[in-house]
């Protein structure tokens, strides 16, 4: 519960506050005496509120429609970034200067500060690797200290080391985040370990909150469109605030721009740790050819010693540096180097470079990879690996937002695939065949390209027109079971399953 002058005081403190309107009165102060009861529930949904709940105007998109709900619902104070006329004289309208600061500030107060609570937390970003370098280090930390470990991802949240949920965003919103970290804390967990997107700096979702380490593990274009980042510049700025957030920052030194963000994360962060396979405090060396299995020593002695060969469940050589970072952060966190061979040998993620095999030699492999490092990455896997065939990708890209990531996804396909099946994603309220139309412009003639809108016939057709040497790639849907599109969660078999049954048929 949150009194409402405390609500007022909050805001004035992280310097949001701008004045309160009730009854066409401006004052700057709560208008007046608070409640009996206070605020019991905070929401930005109008279908979720009542006469005690702190209701927020959240978003560009904000109709006064949802304001008139909320109060016909009973709330008696709502935060807002603009003045709204003709409000019942009772409502008192809290006027700040940005709205999802605002948020996690008040979030975080109504539920006593969390993220001050665990051991560790910890967070990852990067262009590629989040989740998998997330997936390692609670493997790891899972034997260090059983039960012991939450995690929250772009794939699945837990809040109390055993029961895991579909997530929707990479990031939770700030409402949700603090949610969930009072539930983890209250369940005992002592460790967090989650992504941090581009988004939740640029949105403030994680405002306030500080890292005892931050992990950033590469950088490239993405999530360029109006409605994310307007720049590249501006991308990378929003990835780059987890440096002044953290009190550790563990970066992969051999990254794109990797000068600059040394520079930078040591002018603005205590400790900088850094790994490579040929520069950094740790050095790790493979075989690309060999998808699993790596070495990892400390070339300095002031960090944590490990010399050590790992081998990986998962494939793929390019998931050794996510490894590598989840095994320097979980030696941060205390953990032995027999904890961090066994948690990266355990370590699977559904829909993330899963093999499967036809009784005839194809191999079909489904993963996550939608941008330009994920999916250049698995391609090169799949050709290094499978040399005698052609390499076949089924793929698409989103609507809505990360504009830029079509022409990426071209150029990709362009510089590693035979045979390209161009088709649906979460296409959200755009056309797919626009989308297709942007990816094929950029894929050069030396790739044969088929265009089908229905995700299903396509990778059907993939599937049944490739050859026993082939291996083809299921890009971007892993094993979700629908499609986003024309604003709605549409059924889909999920190309993982689909696959499944596809291989059954094959000789």
């Amino acid at each position: 519960m949150l009194a409402e002058s405390a609500v007022v005081e909050l805001l004035k403190h992280a310097h949001l506050f701008k004045e309160a309107v009730q009854d066409k009165q401006w004052t700057y102060s709560f208008p007046k005496p608070d409640s009996a009861t206070g605020l019991t529930t905070i929401s930005y949904n109008s279908k979720q509120s009542d006469a005690h709940t702190l209701f927020f105007c959240k978003g560009r998109n904000f109709k006064r429609a949802y304001l008139d709900e909320a109060i016909r619902a009973g709330v008696p104070v709502i935060v807002t970034e603009n003045v709204f006329s003709e409000t019942p004289a009772s409502v008192v309208q809290l006027v700040v200067t940005d709205i999802k600061k605002a948020m996690a500030v008040v979030a975080r107060a109504f539920y006593g500060y969390p993220d001050k609570e665990f051991k560790r937390l910890i967070g990852f970003t990067g262009t590629k690797g989040k989740t998998t370098a997330v997936y390692f280090t609670r493997h790891i930390l899972q034997h260090m200290a059983p039960g012991k470990v939450a995690q929250f991802s772009s794939v699945e949240n837990s809040v109390d080391g055993v029961h895991y949920t579909e997530s929707g965003l990479t990031t939770m919103e700030s409402f949700d985040l603090f949610r969930s970290m009072r539930q983890a804390v209250d369940n005992g967990m002592e460790y967090l370990v989650m992504e941090v997107s581009s988004q939740a700096y640029k949105t403030n979702r994680v405002y306030g909150i500080t890292f005892d380490i931050g992990v950033f593990l590469n950088i490239s274009p993405d999530h360029i469109s109006p409605v994310e980042h307007p720049s590249f510049d501006d991308y990378l700025y929003c990835k780059t605030q987890l440096f002044k957030n953290s009190h550790t920052m563990v970066i992969n030194a051999e990254t794109g721009y990797a000068s600059l963000l040394l520079a930078k994360a040591r002018a603005k962060c205590p400790q900088v740790i850094t790994y490579g396979k040929h520069q950094g405090d740790y050095r790790y060396g493979n075989d690309p050819s060999n998808g699993q299995d790596f070495s990892l020593v400390n070339v300095s002695a002031d960090v944590p010693a490990v010399d050590e060969q790992y081998r990986m469940k998962m494939v793929g050589a390019f998931n050794h540096e996510n490894a590598v970072s989840a095994i320097i952060v979980s030696r941060l966190c205390g953990a032995d180097v027999p904890a961090t061979v066994a948690g990266i040998a355990e370590t699977t993620i559904s829909g993330r470079m899963e093999m499967l095999q036809a009784k005839d030699g194809l191999t079909v492999c489904v993963d996550y990879a939608h941008n330009y490092i994920s999916l250049k990455r698995a391609l090169q896997y799949l050709r290094q690996t499978h040399p005698h065939g052609q390499v076949v990708v089924v793929v698409g890209g989103v609507g809505g937002k990360a504009e830029s990531r079509r022409a990426d996804i071209g150029r990709a396909v362009s510089e590693e695939a035979d045979v390209a099946y161009i088709t649906e994603d979460d296409s959200a309220n755009v056309d797919p065949r626009e989308i297709m139309q942007a990816i094929v412009a950029h894929i050069t003639p030396n790739v044969t390209v088929h265009q089908i809108v229905d995700r299903k016939q396509a990778v059907t057709a993939a599937i049944n027109g490739a050859h026993p040497d082939d291996v083809v790639l299921l890009a971007a849907k892993g094993r979700e079971r629908f499609i986003y599109k024309n604003g709605e969660h549409v059924p889909y078999d999920g190309d993982y399953y689909l696959a499944q049954e596809l291989l059954k048929h094959r000789n």
